[in-house]
């Protein structure tokens, strides 16, 4: 089986402890459960070696801002 690259969203212990933006490598049905419960999501398409690729992932979406 061939592992997948995921980002942590909460941290969480696994085969070690991983905190949020934690990059994790795991066999995706080992960590299904993890992934329906958003404590690890799918690492962006492209991203798996960019510097921002945990940013990405993590990202909220933005509020609007109020006016002055």
């Amino acid at each position: 089986m061939t592992k997948d690259t995921f980002i942590t969203v909460r941290p969480h212990q696994g085969d070690k402890w991983y905190g949020k933006g934690d990059r994790r490598e795991a066999v995706r049905e080992d960590v299904r459960h993890l992934l329906e419960n958003d404590v690890l999501a799918e690492m962006p398409a492209g991203e798996a070696e960019g510097e921002n690729a945990a940013d990405a992932a993590a990202a909220k979406p933005a509020g609007k801002k109020k006016g002055k």
